[in-house]
């Protein structure tokens, strides 16, 4: 999250989109920075899930976006702390499994998207 949420995916999954190619969003996890004690914060879990959801929903936009996978669903066996220590907290659960709002969020977008289609 230290480099700013995605905004500009969505223009720039269309402009692939216009050219007549297929685009596809694989194996997505949204790192943070973990305060002290590796637990992230109620503020740290919240734009988590909205940069979750920026990225669903440039995919949702384009006719052409045909896949969107995350990577793993738990903390548990995330890559993250493997690669970047004082990073982690990326999937949409916990390491016990309890879900974060970034998996309510992806689940209720798409839910909507299922509707609005």
């Amino acid at each position: 999250m230290r480099y700013g949420a995605p905004d500009q995916l969505g223009a720039v999954l269309q402009r692939f989109d216009d050219l007549g190619l297929h685009t596809a969003i694989t194996e997505l996890d949204v790192r943070m920075d973990l305060p002290e004690g590796g637990v992230p914060t109620a503020e740290q879990l919240t734009t988590q899930a909205a940069y979750y959801k920026t990225v669903l929903d440039a995919c949702l936009a384009v006719d052409d976006c045909n896949s969107f996978t995350i990577w793993g669903f738990t903390d548990k066996y995330s890559w993250v702390p493997v690669f970047f220590p004082a990073e982690g907290a990326a999937t949409v659960m916990g390491n016990n499994f309890e879900r974060k709002p970034a998996y309510y969020t992806l689940r209720d977008t798409l839910a909507a998207a299922r509707w609005n289609r």
